[in-house]
């Protein structure tokens, strides 16, 4: 046990037999992606959660404050997967232009929606 700590507080995570590299480096290798999505599904977030808490604030007891509780909630209870699965159907069956994969500059938005709409808690 003091082995296994002491490799990951010195970030010596061993070594990956199916890649043929140090684990370390596949984690920073895709480490700049990973904050990428991560940036973007808190920005989103952040912007959304701000601006229909504020609406729901502005019109409180109207049909809009309860449209906008009625979503947060179902976003909120729904699985984080499934919404992602239900992202991608609707960006690669509906809307023609945009890759599925968040690998090419053009769709790096794509992953981060379903993040930020379960985040976006008013």
């Amino acid at each position: 046990m003091f082995l296994y700590v002491k490799g990951i507080l010195s970030f010596d995570l061993g070594f990956s037999f199916r890649q043929q590299t140090p684990v370390s480096k596949l984690i920073m290798d895709r480490l700049p992606a990973t904050l990428l999505l991560t940036m973007t599904a808190f920005a989103i977030s952040l912007l959304l959660g701000i601006l229909l808490g504020t609406l729901a604030a502005r019109w409180a007891g109207t049909w809009a404050d309860t449209a906008i509780t009625v979503l947060a909630l179902v976003f909120y209870a729904t699985p984080l997967f499934w919404i992602a699965l239900m992202a991608i159907l609707l960006f690669s069956w509906r809307w023609i232009g945009c890759r599925v994969s968040a690998t090419k500059q053009s769709a790096r938005i794509t992953p981060a929606l379903p993040m930020c709409w379960t985040s976006a808690r008013i």
